[in-house]
């Protein structure tokens, strides 16, 4: 039996919405181990790396060269806290043309179909439109973690090992997981020391004052089965959370899901930033991608 070993505090904001602060260790009686969740990262699909860079760099962000997979390479806009915003690309060679065909074709689907591992997440992320794609959070257990969705009997995909060639040349290593389940987040647990994989220094300061994710807003085509889902993997009960209004607050970052008839894409970003006025960023580039700067002192407590 999955315990929660710090408390999910309820508050209601509004009549009919609520808002759970989420306690961050974790635990199984059996084993008496825990884990710490938090928010990882949320990626954004780009056509053209470079382009990109220079498109977030003009709306006030400190974009960071992130590294190279075998196919892609990404930048990162990284915060104090170590969440971070991860633009996406193919890298530029005769193999992006080929994966986009097979993507496009719906072939490159049908072979993600197949893996059992979290390939069959990942993979699909090629055929995605270009903007907001997936998110995912971090963990310090990752079997304890994934434990929480077994224990609720969730199909589980099998964990895959990634690694990234950093700028300077380094190599960072992690492990990915996830459930069966795309309105969950993936799961990341570093192999390397973390500074590899998410670096801090002067790149989390930016112009345009942002300070971290405030609020991640994903779309769901059936929010109250995305909540408990969510609840699974959090180890709170379905009481917890009731209704399409909740919300969860997981350390600084507040997880919402609406249906997908509100929300042309994956999510909606809310930066906290240093600023007196909600502003919505003009992220043409690519074109529905919504990044909004909201006050740091209107952060819910």
């Amino acid at each position: 039996q999955v315990l929660v070993l710090a408390r999910a505090w309820r508050f209601k904001s509004s009549p009919g919405h609520q808002i759970i602060k989420v306690g961050l260790l974790l635990g199984r009686d059996k084993k008496n181990t825990m884990h710490k969740l938090a928010f990882d990262h949320a990626v954004i699909y780009v056509p053209n790396l470079h382009k990109a860079i220079r498109q977030f760099t003009a709306l006030g962000f400190t974009v960071r060269p992130g590294g190279e997979h075998s196919h892609t390479h990404n930048a990162l806009i990284i915060f104090n806290d170590r969440s971070y915003i991860e633009l996406l690309a193919l890298k530029p060679s005769w193999r992006r043309w080929f994966l986009l065909g097979i993507a496009k074709s719906g072939v490159l689907d049908l072979i993600a179909n197949s893996k059992s591992d979290i390939g069959w997440r990942v993979m699909r992320w090629i055929s995605c439109k270009y903007g907001p794609i997936d998110w995912g959070l971090r963990t310090d257990n990752l079997n304890s973690t994934m434990a929480c969705l077994k224990e609720k009997d969730a199909v589980l995909l099998n964990t895959s090992d990634y690694q990234r060639t950093t700028a300077e040349g380094q190599t960072a290593r992690w492990t990915m997981a996830s459930a069966k389940n795309l309105d969950l987040p993936f799961l990341i647990k570093d192999q390397t020391d973390i500074n590899l994989r998410v670096p801090l220094g002067n790149h989390t300061q930016h112009a345009n004052g942002a300070l971290g994710i405030r609020k991640i807003t994903i779309s769901a085509e059936n929010t109250e089965l995305a909540y408990s889902n969510l609840n699974a993997l959090l180890s709170l009960s379905n009481k917890d959370l009731k209704g399409v209004n909740a919300e969860v607050n997981l350390q600084e970052t507040t997880i919402e899901y609406k249906k997908l008839s509100h929300l042309a894409d994956k999510f909606i970003l809310e930066l906290r930033y240093q600023g007196r006025e909600p502003k919505l960023l003009n992220c043409d580039y690519p074109k529905g991608t919504k990044i909004w700067l909201t006050p740091s002192d209107s952060l819910k407590n």
